[in-house]
């Protein structure tokens, strides 16, 4: 990709287009300066829209929403982070509890109380990415699957 003109060019670029004498083109001031005339007109525009000629989304705003954008996903990376990790939090809970028991206890009757120290009533159904592999998109499973997946196993001798 080629490097960007500084921006001092571009405004200055910008200007002299813009005060052009009669019969001088966009295309013959683009030559001059060594930019396409296509690149000018794309200056030209984002010029009138920060200067409120024209309606539109200004460059301080773009780079507003850019940044508001990034830390919202970073805010969202966050926040699946500590649901994990809250979810993991509740199947140690629940696999300790159920070792302790030699596996007798149920492990559904054990979840639910894992869940209600660490939830709100409704709230129950955490979940976890078993692959972040992108071959695998739809690899998941709750912590009742695992659960299910203790009881079928056989307790220890």
């Amino acid at each position: 990709m080629p490097k960007p003109y500084p921006e001092e060019f571009r405004e200055d670029v910008v200007r002299v287009a813009r005060n052009r004498g009669p019969g001088v083109t966009v295309e013959q001031v683009a030559k001059d300066f060594g930019v396409h005339p296509m690149t000018l007109w794309k200056w030209m525009r984002r010029a009138d829209i920060d200067d409120e000629a024209k309606p539109g989304i200004t460059s301080q705003e773009s780079t507003e929403l850019r940044e508001a954008r990034q830390r919202i996903k970073l805010l969202e990376q966050e926040n699946e982070v500590l649901r994990r990790a809250a979810a993991l939090e509740i199947l140690w809970i629940v696999l300790g509890q159920w070792s302790a028991s030699d596996g007798q206890e149920d492990p559904g009757k054990l979840l639910d109380t894992a869940f209600a120290a660490f939830s709100t009533p409704g709230a129950i159904r955490w979940t976890l990415r078993c692959s972040s592999s992108s071959s695998q998109p739809n690899t998941r499973a709750t912590i009742r699957q695992v659960v299910r997946l203790l009881e079928r196993r056989p307790a220890p001798a």
